[in-house]
C-alpha cells in the first residue's frame, strides 16, 4: 500500500509526547497512476475488480462512489472527493473520501496532428510494429472515428480526434510492448475479449454486456456509460514507476 507515516514529538518540562499516523500517499500528477480513473461519480452494479495481490488496482472518481454489485474487490487505494459506499466490496489498501479533487486532462487535437509519425483519417487501425523512434514514442494521428483491435508489438500511441470503437482484442506482442489509446470523444468497447493497453476518453467510456478485462494498463475517462458490465482492471505501473514513460507516450497530463 502506498502510505506515509508521519511521526511528530513534542517536548515540555522534560515530557516528551510522540504521535504516529499512516496516512495515504496521494500519487503523482497523473490519472494513469490508477487502474480506473473518472472525472465523475458513479453508481455501479456490476462487479468491479482491480489489480490482484493487494497491488495496481487503484481506484479514483471525482464524486460519490456507490458499489451495489456483489463480490467486488479493489486491490489498492480508493480515492474519492466526495461519499463512498461500498456495500459488500472489499478495499485492500486505504479509503479516503471527501479528499481535494484530481484534475481531469484535457487534450489539444492540434498538440498532436502536428508532431505525428503516421496521419489516417479514420477507418480501422489494426495489427502492427511500431516504429523505434529516437525520443517520444511513436505516434498515430487519426483525424475521424476509428476502429482499433489487433497485436501490437513495441511502443506507441494512437490519438483519435473523434470516437474510438475497440470492436477487438487489443493484445501485445512481446513482454515490453505497450500502446496508449487516446480518445478526444468517446470509448467504446464492443468486445468482451481481453485487452491490454491505456486507455483515455476525454467524454465517456461504454462496455459491452459482458464487460471488459484490461489485463496490463488502465481506463480514464470523464463519466463510464455503461454501470452494470463487470470490469477486471489491472494497472501498468509503469506511470507510477517511470514518470519519462507517460511522457514519451503523450498522456494527457503529462504532455504537452
Amino acid at each position: 500500500s502506498r502510505t506515509i507515516k508521519v511521526v511528530g514529538a513534542m517536548t515540555y518540562h522534560g515530557r516528551t509526547i510522540t504521535e504516529t499516523r499512516i496516512i495515504g500517499m496521494r500519487k503523482l500528477p497523473t490519472p494513469f497512476c490508477y487502474a480506473l480513473f473518472l472525472n465523475t461519480g458513479m453508481t455501479y452494479s456490476g462487479k468491479l475488480t482491480t489489480g490482484a495481490a493487494a497491488a495496481n488496482g487503484d481506484v479514483y472518481c471525482n464524486g460519490a462512489l456507490v458499489l451495489t454489485g456483489l463480490g467486488s474487490v479493489i486491490n489498492g487505494d480508493l480515492e474519492c472527493s466526495a461519499a463512498v459506499s461500498l456495500g459488500t466490496a472489499t478495499v485492500t489498501g486505504n479509503q479516503n473520501a471527501n479528499i481535494t479533487p484530481l484534475a481531469f486532462p484535457t487534450v489539444v487535437n492540434t498538440n498532436y496532428s502536428t508532431v505525428a509519425n503516421l496521419t489516417v483519417a479514420g477507418g480501422t487501425i489494426g495489427t502492427r510494429t511500431f516504429p523505434t523512434t529516437a525520443s517520444q514514442y511513436y505516434l498515430i494521428y487519426s483525424s475521424a472515428n476509428t476502429n482499433i483491435n489487433g497485436t501490437f508489438t513495441g511502443k506507441g500511441t494512437i490519438f483519435v480526434n473523434g470516437n474510438v470503437t475497440i470492436n477487438g482484442a487489443v493484445l501485445y506482442g512481446n513482454a515490453t510492448s505497450r500502446v496508449a489509446i487516446i480518445a478526444k470523444g468517446s470509448i467504446t468497447f464492443t468486445t468482451s475479449a481481453a485487452c491490454n493497453g491505456l486507455y483515455y476518453a476525454g467524454t465517456s467510456c461504454s462496455l459491452p454486456l459482458g464487460g471488459i478485462t484490461i489485463t496490463k494498463g488502465s481506463i480514464v475517462a470523464g463519466s463510464l456509460g455503461t454501470l452494470l458490465s463487470p470490469m477486471t482492471i489491472t494497472n501498468d505501473t509503469t506511470a507510477w514507476t517511470d514518470i519519462t514513460e507517460g511522457t514519451k507516450h503523450r498522456l494527457p497530463g503529462l504532455y504537452p
